[in-house]
């Protein structure tokens, strides 16, 4: 669990953001498109929070399936725009009284702090042969755990702080998607469901596909432009936000 960290960017306002809000209860009210994956699984009940993160997730890795390049690692800035669409999701998807939004967002806005706060997913998975000719070559998680992360803004650079929230190891990636890494931060009672799953027991630890998320953050930073980098012995993963 991380514990007593300020999350979030330096100067939150007193209120959420009202345009942000009204963008995430509409969100919450819109059918989800049905997706060829879906026609063999069983539907969600409720709309699902993913569709909040907009320009706040940036991709940093890719993989191939063999046949096409999937997204599999990812940075989420948990900034003013992106809490206020969540928390105005909720509202509509769960039908708050009035002032409960506001009773979230005012705890969030006074443990903010000068901080700005990103939850960082890695992935180390198996290289898969093109269109299944040839055999797999196994990985390691070194490059998901020997991380280290830089705030970068045009010629300044600043080593950021890192607590890692979970990592998981499994035969199926599959296994591996959803984790609700909200509920694994100190404010994540203010950013969770009523109705959602507290308790999420992580895959037995074996086979070859690893995943690593990780709360990073930075303190007194206002650029406009920026990018949050995971430096490891082979990569170098870079978010740009602001573009």
């Amino acid at each position: 669990m991380l514990c007593a960290i300020a999350l979030f960017v330096a100067a939150f306002p007193e209120a959420p953001l009202a345009d942000q809000v009204a963008l995430g209860r509409s969100m919450a009210t819109k059918e989800p498109r049905l997706k060829l994956a879906d026609l063999f699984r069983s539907p969600e009940p409720r709309s699902s929070v993913s569709r909040i993160w907009g320009e706040d997730r940036q991709t940093i890795g890719l993989w191939s399936n063999g046949y096409v390049k999937v997204p599999v690692e990812h940075v989420v800035w948990l900034s003013p725009s992106l809490v206020s669409r969540w928390l105005g999701f909720l509202s509509a998807r769960e039908y708050w009284a009035d002032g409960e939004l506001q009773s979230r967002w005012t705890p969030i806005a006074k443990e903010v702090g000068d901080r700005r706060l990103f939850i960082v997913q890695l992935t180390a998975f198996p290289k898969k042969p093109t269109y299944e000719i040839g055999d797999s070559e196994r990985t390691t998680p070194e490059e998901i755990e020997n991380v280290r992360f830089v705030y970068t803004s045009g010629a300044k650079s600043e080593r950021m702080e890192a607590v890692r929230i979970a990592r998981w190891q499994s035969r199926d990636r599959f296994e591996l998607d959803g984790f609700p890494w909200w509920q694994h931060i100190e404010l994540g009672r203010y950013l969770t469901g009523e109705f959602e799953k507290s308790v999420v027991e992580p895959p037995l630890p074996l086979g070859d596909y690893y995943r690593a998320w990780y709360a990073v953050w930075v303190t007194g930073a206002s650029d406009a432009t920026f990018e949050v980098r995971a430096l490891s012995r082979r990569k170098e993963r870079v978010a740009k936000f602001g573009r």
